[in-house]
């Protein structure tokens, strides 16, 4: 058995209905936080141009929003949960760095310690998985119909 199948079965035997939730609202923030880099999208332009990132200003930014919709999308359904997390996690790091340098985006201070906690939770659900209560676990278990 290799390692990677050892650690999905050990985290579908050990996957509380709790962990569903957290990784339920996390898709459900990173929904919000790409609707509002939508409708802040030149605060994001902004930031890029600030840190001399402007070669990759519209690639970045409509990177950035649809990693964070598409990303939150699949999960807070739980569909290639681990997939779309391990897909935002760059983003996060690149994050963690900027939240470094004190700024406001829209009046809200954004600090190091939100995308932080953000990216250990990606990382989180990389390794874990989406569990049961996702179109995942659904897929698995009606693969018949």
């Amino acid at each position: 058995m290799s390692t990677l199948s050892g650690i999905e079965k050990w985290t579908e035997e050990h996957h509380p209905l709790w962990i569903d939730f957290i990784r339920i609202i996390l898709g459900i923030f990173l929904i919000a936080k790409g609707a509002f880099l939508v409708t802040h999208r030149k605060q994001v332009e902004w930031l890029l141009v600030t840190h001399h990132l402007d070669f990759l200003l519209a690639m970045a930014s409509t990177y950035i929003i649809m990693l964070y919709l598409g990303g939150g999308i699949l999960i807070a359904t739980g569909l290639i949960t681990r997939w779309a997390a391990g897909f935002q996690i760059p983003a996060l790091i690149g994050a963690v760095f900027f939240a470094n340098i004190p700024r406001k985006i829209a009046g809200i201070d954004i600090g190091p310690g939100y995308s932080i906690v953000i990216l250990a939770l990606l990382i989180f659900f990389l390794i874990y998985g989406s569990g049961s209560l996702s179109l995942d676990h659904y897929l698995q278990t009606h693969e018949d119909r």
